[in-house]
């Protein structure tokens, strides 16, 4: 693992100072960008504003624009319905008409009213065309629309209406205009009106129901040099026949004067326009022409040096609906809508002049502060190097002095000024002269340590070592406490110490080397003898020292030393090791650790599984009872634990092996209820506390029936607390589980024990002579329990065991270790081979 890399006392100072000032600065920035957010919010909450109160006064605008501009049209269809009343009445006196008030003359084709007016322009304003001959009927009706003549000019000189002229049409021969015409210079005697659009757009096949029409004519070139924008017609009836016309003429200087007259709020202006877009008159026509590049109605009658002046539908500019607020509103009873506009630069130039003054007044203030901060951090700065640098020198000097510790040197250092690091300095020289002690001996003994032998062993050239260890000290200490194992210790270091001819150094609390400065190892074996008959007691209890030594010749010493001390351990010998075994106790090492990574491998791949090997019953000449024994599958191999078992002992996993066993047996168990299945188990195994609980719930996972399970113990190693095991296997007796001890004779066997654990089964290892199978027999049966043979190889061996009365064989003279899923098979053959 890589070391993370350490920074100077400097660094660290003005490493924090800069974390600082950067959080200082975060925390500035944050409240400056805040103070920026809010005003942001406000011209916002502003501008919303100011464009809701935009539209709501245009609203209002537009409402009573258009409800003015629907009186006046209101007002000019009450004058048209006036006029066709009056007219149809007159009609319908006729008979009471004379035209011998010497005012009608005919000329040129025409026959007119003689006005006043008609002497010095030529005009009036009642006149016929299309007469041949002058009839009365003829009289009746010129004289008619005479008498109508007041109220017409009433109707058109109204200053309240947008009437600029009014004339009838009583079929192609009568007619009525006002103001007056010149007919003779501006008709033709043969007009015909009846094939006029507005005309026939009022007779009964197109306007069924009298009503009044309204007829555009801002689309007709000529409209736009008269400046007229339509007309409203309505049918003339006489004796409820469809007779003629009376329509009167829209002038647009009407409407345009109506919006001109409009005040309106944030500069803006009014468009008047009919349904499909065209433009009929502004109230600003720069602004309108500017955003559209499209005159009004109006704008082209007004001037007529424009060159094209024809209407052309508007067109709205996406550039301007982005950056303008619009209001449109739909004039009732006409085809006509109102729009009004205004940029929103316009709407939001107060708004925008009080953000602008903010964001200048928040700018200059977050110059101010970060200038005296940046003039603040310059003078911080200076001070916290000049601090960093003091006390990184003064630390400095402190770290060269600790560098030097427990090197036998005078070491001297500066006075600081600084009390915390005076006090340091002090303590510091005080440690060096202690560790002085501590570098070279051993505090308990006065021995030399483990480091001056490591130093001495530099030049190992003609050069022995030997390493004792004394196993009995600890235990000891534990039994009866420091005074017993400082007995033991400070007789075997006084006869260290009187050894002349060798270094002796104390290497740990039980171990010690002894170096000799040539290759005669007598003198080491003769102390071993001479500290193996030490006498020495602790309250009348002799104390035996037990020692377990290597010597070690060969270059590296301590290494060979150590290798051959680890052999003598193993093999729990009190005579020396020499470091010429040493390369067969390497190989053993190479070896063990392959095992072990053998072993680990198969526990991460779960390859440990069982195999199965049948136990005969003697008396019956039947197999109902197979032990399971560990192995490990790898690919198509099977490992015998000869390869693993030592390796899993050393790494102290046999408790975790014992566990995966019991859950695989108990599983096949399942499947097997009339078979009975032995499982290896060692003592140390019932020292756990948990391996009981394990069985117990393996045991209610898989529903197994206690009596088909025998625990075989394994009697391996010593146990000096034997208590805990008795606990453990008296519960399992109780629950019906039956108990086995395996290899009986050739280990740690114990006949006391024995009856307290109330066997069912003792297992006889094949080495045990006749006379001591024939004496395990016989005391199994003493104790009620049954006898099984090990290692039956042949049927020779077979018979014997016959012959000595044991209850059970085992062995490939029955069958050889089985996988799980062959035990049907064999049983198969096996009771066929019987019957």
């Amino acid at each position: 693992m890589l070391k993370e890399k350490s920074i100077s006392i400097y660094q660290l100072i003005y490493r924090h100072f800069k974390r600082q000032f950067i959080l200082t600065f975060l925390l500035i920035f944050i409240l400056i960008a805040a103070l920026f957010l809010l005003n942001n919010h406000q011209f916002t909450s502003n501008k919303t504003s100011l464009e809701a109160l935009a539209k709501n006064s245009f609203e209002e605008i537009s409402k009573q624009t258009s409800k003015l501009i629907n009186q006046r049209f209101n007002l000019d269809k009450l004058r048209l319905y006036q006029l066709r009343d009056t007219l149809e009445l007159i009609l319908n006196q006729e008979d009471s008409f004379s035209i011998n008030d010497g005012k009608w003359i005919d000329r040129g084709g025409f026959y007119f009213h003689y006005d006043d007016d008609f002497r010095e322009k030529g005009k009036t304003s009642v006149y016929s065309t299309n007469l041949l001959n002058i009839t009365p009927k003829d009289i009746a009706f010129l004289s008619a629309l005479k008498v109508l003549t007041p109220s017409v000019a009433q109707s058109v000189d109204n200053p309240d209406d947008l009437i600029t002229s009014a004339w009838i049409n009583i079929g192609k021969k009568y007619a009525l205009a006002y103001p007056a015409i010149a007919p003779i210079d501006e008709l033709s005697p043969e007009l015909d009106v009846t094939e006029y659009s507005f005309y026939y757009s009022v007779n009964p096949i197109h306007n069924p129901s009298r009503d009044i029409v309204h007829l555009p004519l801002y689309q007709e070139s000529w409209a736009v040099d008269a400046g007229e924008l339509g007309a409203f017609l309505i049918p003339i009836y006489h004796h409820d026949t469809f007779i003629g016309v009376i329509g009167l003429t829209l002038s647009a200087k009407g409407l345009a004067d109506i919006i001109s007259d409009l005040k309106l709020p944030f500069d803006a202006y009014v468009q008047l326009l009919d349904e499909k877009g065209f433009l009929i008159a502004t109230s600003d026509d720069t602004k309108s022409y500017n955003d559209f590049a499209q005159h009004s109605f109006y704008k082209l009658h007004q001037n007529p040096d424009i060159k094209n002046r024809s209407l052309v539908k508007i067109e709205h500019n996406a550039l301007v609906t982005e950056t303008s607020t619009y209001y449109q509103r739909k004039i009732i009873g006409t085809n006509l809508h109102l729009n009004i506009i205004a940029k929103d630069e316009k709407i939001f130039s107060t708004s925008n002049t009080l953000n602008n003054q903010a964001l200048i007044v928040g700018i200059s203030l977050a110059i101010t502060i970060i200038l005296i901060y940046i003039y603040t951090l310059i003078i911080s700065t200076r001070a916290i190097k000049t601090l960093a640098s003091q006390l990184s020198n003064t630390l400095s000097n402190i770290i060269n002095f600790s560098s030097h510790l427990g090197q036998g040197k005078d070491i001297t250092l500066a006075h600081s000024g600084i009390s915390e690091f005076d006090t340091l300095n002090a303590n510091l020289t005080k440690t060096h002269e202690k560790l002085l002690e501590l570098i070279i001996k051993d505090e308990r003994t006065g021995l030399h340590n483990r480091h001056i032998l490591l130093q001495d062993l530099e030049d190992e050239t003609d050069k022995s070592l030997m390493l004792i260890e004394i196993k009995n000290y600890k235990t000891l200490f534990n039994l009866y406490g420091i005074k017993a194992a400082n007995i033991l210790l400070e007789g075997i270091v006084a006869k260290l110490n009187q050894c002349k001819k060798m270094k002796v150094y104390r290497l740990e609390d039980d171990t010690f080397a002894l170096l000799l400065k040539n290759k005669d190892t007598r003198a080491f074996l003769k102390l071993i003898d001479e500290i193996a008959a030490l006498d020495l007691f602790y309250e009348s209890i002799a104390i035996e020292p037990h020692i377990f030594s290597a010597i070690a010749q060969s270059h590296p010493l301590l290494e060979q030393a150590s290798i051959a001390l680890l052999e003598a351990k193993e093999r729990h010998s009190f005579v020396p090791v020499t470091c010429k075994e040493t390369r067969e106790i390497k190989e053993k090492f190479k070896h063990n650790l392959r095992c072990s990574n053998r072993f680990n491998r198969a526990l991460r791949e779960q390859a440990l599984i069982p195999y199965f090997q049948a136990i005969y019953n003697v008396k019956t000449g039947c197999i109902d009872t197979f032990e399971s024994l560990v192995r490990i599958k790898e690919a198509d191999k099977i490992i015998a634990p000869l390869h693993f078992l030592e390796a899993a002992t050393q790494m102290d996993k046999i408790h975790e092996i014992t566990k995966i066993m019991i859950q695989k047996v108990f599983a096949i168990a399942a499947r097997h209820r009339d078979i009975s299945f032995n499982i290896n188990v060692s003592f140390k195994d019932f020292l756990s506390i948990d391996l009981l609980l394990y069985i117990q719930d393996t045991a209610f996972t898989y529903n197994i029936i206690p009596s088909q399970i025998t625990f075989e113990l394994l009697e391996a190693d010593a146990i000096e607390e034997f208590d805990p095991i008795l606990s453990a296997l008296a519960t399992l007796k109780k629950e019906g589980y039956k108990i086995a001890i395996d290899d009986f004779a050739t280990q740690h066997s114990n006949f006391a024990h024995l009856m307290m654990m109330q066997v069912d089964y003792i297992k006889i290892d094949g080495q045990c002579s006749a006379t001591i199978a024939k004496t395990i027999t016989k005391f199994s049966q003493l104790m009620g329990a049954k006898s099984v043979a090990k290692f039956v190889a042949d049927e020779t061996i077979l018979k014997r065991v016959e012959l000595f009365g044991i209850d059970y064989a085992q062995g490939y003279e029955i069958s050889p270790p089985l996988p799980g899923n062959e035990i049907d098979s064999f049983l198969e053959d096996f009771n066929n081979e019987k019957a």
